[in-house]
C-alpha cells in the first residue's frame, strides 16, 4: 500500500514548510508519495492550499511526476496539471484521479472522502490526522492503493505492527 505524505508533512502539520519543493522533496526522500495543493493564477503554477503562497514552474513537477498527486484547487489548475496524476474536490464522496502520460500505469483511481462507500484496490483515502488513522479499521487497508496523511511516519508504524 502506498503512504502518501499530505504537502510534504511527515510527523504531522507544519504550516510554514507544507507545500514546499524542499519539504516535499524531503517526504519523497522517506519513500512516500506526496500531495500537493496547484492552483494556477495568470498562467502562473503555485503551490498553496488557501491562496497561491509559491510560484513553481512545469519542470519542478515534471521531474518529482511519478510520485506526486496533485490537488488542484480550481477547474484551471486541473485544466493545466491534467497531464499528470491529478484531481480536484469540492465536497463529493469521491473524485477521479487523472493518470495522464507522466504516470507509468494506466490506471487510474479514486480519491475516497466518504468512508463509508467500499474500497477498492484503485482507492486512495485521506486519513490526515492521527485520529483518523487511529480510528480507522486498518485491515482494510490491505485491499486499498493508499493513504494520504500528515503523518505517514505515524502511519508506516501502525501498519508494522498489523
Amino acid at each position: 500500500m502506498k503512504i502518501i505524505s499530505h504537502r510534504g508533512n511527515l510527523d504531522g502539520p507544519n504550516i510554514e514548510r507544507e507545500n514546499t519543493l524542499s519539504y516535499i522533496d524531503e517526504a519523497l526522500s522517506h519513500g512516500y508519495d506526496a500531495e500537493i495543493d496547484l492552483r494556477v493564477q495568470h498562467g502562473v503554477l503555485h503551490l498553496g492550499h488557501d491562496r497561491p503562497d509559491r510560484q513553481i514552474n512545469y519542470l519542478d513537477l515534471k521531474d518529482r511526476r511519478q510520485r506526486l498527486w496533485m490537488h488542484c484547487k480550481d477547474i484551471l489548475s486541473f485544466s493545466y496539471c491534467s497531464g499528470g496524476r491529478a484531481f480536484c474536490h469540492k465536497s463529493d464522496p469521491f473524485s477521479i484521479v487523472t493518470n495522464g502520460p507522466w504516470i507509468s500505469s494506466n490506471n487510474g483511481f479514486m480519491w475516497v472522502h466518504d468512508l463509508s462507500l467500499e474500497l477498492t484496490r484503485d482507492s486512495v483515502i485521506p486519513l490526515i490526522s492521527k485520529e483518523d488513522i487511529d480510528n480507522f479499521d486498518l485491515e482494510r487497508a490491505k485491499c486499498i492503493y493508499g493513504i494520504c496523511t500528515d503523518y505517514p511516519n505515524y502511519l508506516k508504524e501502525q501498519l508494522s505492527d498489523q
